[in-house]
């Protein structure tokens, strides 16, 4: 990443400058952090031309879980052998 981005990250970790808390003490319900959250669907779907009928999920777990999600919906429903 590049060192703006680690500077910026670095400092909002002490205080995000419109809030005036930490990025680690800031609820995922705020008017904050959910013009964060449209900012950033806003930009990927700029980015990627999504358009609006594709829905953007933001999961936690990474690659790992992402691929494992695959199976674990195709098997939704099934019983698996012991």
């Amino acid at each position: 990443m590049p060192e703006s981005v680690l500077l910026q990250v670095q400092e909002s970790i002490i205080e995000v400058p419109e809030v005036g808390l930490s990025i680690l003490g800031i609820s995922h319900r705020s008017d904050w952090f959910a013009a964060v959250i449209t900012e950033l669907e806003t930009s990927i779907r700029a980015l990627l031309g999504l358009p609006k009928d594709f829905h953007v999920l933001f999961l936690q777990g990474g690659a790992t879980q992402q691929f494992s999600m695959v199976p674990m919906t195709l098997l939704h429903g099934k019983l698996c052998p012991a």
